[in-house]
C-alpha cells in the first residue's frame, strides 16, 4: 500500500474511471474538520483522508489496496449528461423545496455514467456521494490498515512537535 497526495489519488481515479464509468461507488464522512473519501470498482479500493485548515486550504492524503468488501449502498456513482429540461427542474426543485424530489432523482440515476470525455451536453449531474457517519459496514484488514497509515500520515503533516500549529 502507497500513500500518496490526494490529488495523484484523484488522477488515479479519473483515469480509471474514464476508461470504465460503470459501476463506481463513493461515499463519504465527516469528523470534525477531517473529511474521509472511500471509493470502490471491481475490487479496488481507495481511501482519500484530507483535513481543512481554513476555508482555503486543505491537506490531503489517499492510497489504495485490493479489497472484496464493496460500500454499503447501491447507488452508484458516475458522471450523467442532463438535458436542458432536466437541469431546469433540478434548479426548480431546489429554489421551492429545497431538495430534489425522489422522482427526479431517479430519473437522474437511471441515466447511465458516462465517460467525461464523453459528455457533449451542457449540464452534467455528479454523483450521488453517500455521505453517512459509518460508510464502512464490513471492515477488512487491509482497509482498517490503510485508514490507521493515513491517519498517521496526515497527523504529521498537520501538526508538528507534538503541538496544534499548523503548517
Amino acid at each position: 500500500m502507497k500513500i500518496k497526495e490526494d490529488e495523484k489519488i484523484l488522477d488515479e481515479i479519473i483515469n480509471e474511471y474514464n476508461k470504465d464509468p460503470e459501476g463506481w461507488k463513493v461515499s463519504g464522512s465527516r469528523r470534525g474538520s477531517r473529511l474521509d473519501f472511500y471509493i470502490t470498482k471491481e475490487g479496488k479500493f481507495w481511501q482519500l483522508k484530507s483535513e481543512i485548515i481554513n476555508p482555503y486550504k486543505k491537506i490531503g492524503l489517499g492510497g489504495k489496496i485490493r479489497s472484496k468488501e464493496e460500500l454499503n449502498h447501491d447507488i452508484h456513482f458516475g458522471w450523467r449528461p442532463l438535458t436542458r429540461k432536466q437541469m431546469r427542474r433540478i434548479i426548480r426543485e431546489l429554489r421551492i423545496e429545497g431538495k430534489i424530489s425522489y422522482f427526479t432523482m431517479r430519473e437522474v440515476l437511471q441515466i447511465s455514467p458516462k465517460s467525461f470525455f464523453d459528455i457533449d451536453e451542457d449540464y452534467i449531474f455528479q454523483g450521488p456521494i453517500a455521505i453517512s457517519n459509518k460508510p464502512l459496514q464490513k471492515v477488512s484488514k487491509n482497509q482498517k490498515k490503510l485508514d490507521l497509515k493515513l491517519t498517521e500520515e496526515l497527523n504529521k503533516l498537520v501538526f508538528y512537535n507534538g503541538g496544534s500549529m499548523y503548517r
